[in-house]
C-alpha cells in the first residue's frame, strides 16, 4: 500500500484560489489497474511503460516497497508531465480521489450537503430522487463501443443501511441477454467509484440501433438484489471519434424495468 499526497486547487464563491490537500492510499494492483485503464484509450506512445515485478525473498519486501516506490514515482512523473489529454484525462483526476478506505468514519458516503446529524432523512427515498446520478463516459473506436462507467452518487439508503451498489448494462433490443456486463461491488457507500471499461465489440451501425440500458443495484447479501435507479441512453448519434464523450445522468428511480427485447 502506497501512500499519496494529493493538493488541488479549488476557487471560492469569492474568486479567490485555495489549495486542498488530502492523504489517499493506493495498492501497486491499483496503480496497474489504472495502466491498463489507460491504455485502452491512448496509444502506447503517450504512455510511460509501467513498472514490472521486482524478484526478491519474502525477506526483502521492505526492499520490494521501497522499488516500487521509486518507479511509480517516476511513472506518475511522466503523466503528470505528459500532454494534456493524458494529465488532464477523467481517469488520472480521478484516481486520485478519496475512496471509502481513505475517510475517517466513512464520511465520504453522505451527500456533501448533508451533515451525519441529518443522514436520517435519506431513509425518504423522495428526497434524493432528482440527485440520483451516473457518471457514463462513451466513445467509439477500433470497431467497439468503449463504456467507460465513473461515479454514482447520492443514491438510495434502504433499511436504514448503506447499500453495496454495482452497475449493470445492456444493449437493447438483446432478449437473449447476450449483452449483460456488470461493474464491480462497491462497498457500503451511495457515492461509489468505478472506474471501470464495459467493451462491446460491435459495428458502429449495430450500435447505432440500440440503446444502452444503466441500472445501479444493491448486491444484497441476505436480500434479493433491488434497483437503486436507471437510465437509458440513445446511441443513435454516437460518432466513430478519438475524443470520448463523458455526461451525468440522471437515475430514474421506480419499480419498473424496460424490457430487454
Amino acid at each position: 500500500m502506497f501512500k499519496l499526497r494529493v493538493y488541488r486547487e479549488k476557487v471560492l464563491a469569492d474568486g479567490k484560489m485555495v489549495e486542498h490537500q488530502t492523504d489517499v492510499t493506493r495498492t501497486f494492483s491499483e496503480f496497474e489497474e489504472l495502466h491498463r485503464k489507460l491504455s485502452y484509450i491512448f496509444p502506447p506512445g503517450q504512455l510511460p511503460s509501467f513498472p514490472g515485478a521486482v524478484v526478491l525473498g519474502r525477506s526483502q519486501i521492505k526492499e520490494v516497497a521501497v522499488r516500487r516506490q521509486m518507479k511509480l514515482d517516476a511513472y506518475l512523473k511522466f503523466i503528470f508531465t505528459s500532454s494534456p489529454d493524458v494529465a488532464l484525462h477523467d481517469l488520472v483526476y480521478t484516481f486520485f480521489h478519496p475512496i471509502l478506505r481513505d475517510e475517517d468514519n466513512y464520511k465520504q458516503s453522505l451527500p456533501p450537503s448533508l451533515s451525519i446529524e441529518s443522514s436520517a432523512r435519506l431513509l425518504d427515498d423522495k428526497i434524493l430522487d432528482s440527485n440520483r446520478k451516473i457518471k457514463i463516459s462513451l466513445q467509439y473506436k477500433n470497431n467497439a463501443l468503449y463504456v467507460m462507467i465513473m461515479h454514482c452518487k447520492n443514491l438510495a439508503i434502504s433499511d436504514g443501511t448503506y447499500p453495496d451498489p454495482y452497475v449493470k448494462t445492456y444493449l437493447l433490443p438483446d432478449p437473449q441477454r447476450l449483452t449483460k456486463r456488470k461493474t464491480k461491488v462497491a462497498r457500503k457507500t451511495i457515492n461509489p467509484t468505478y472506474n471501470q471499461m464495459l467493451i462491446y465489440e460491435l459495428t458502429l451501425e449495430d450500435v447505432r440501433n440500440r440503446q444502452l440500458l444503466c441500472g445501479v443495484w444493491d448486491c444484497g447479501k441476505l436480500r434479493e438484489n433491488h434497483q437503486l435507479g436507471r437510465v437509458m441512453i440513445d446511441l443513435s448519434a454516437i460518432q466513430a471519434a478519438e475524443q470520448t464523450v463523458t455526461q451525468w445522468y440522471p437515475l430514474k428511480v421506480g419499480n419498473s424495468t424496460p424490457s430487454l427485447s
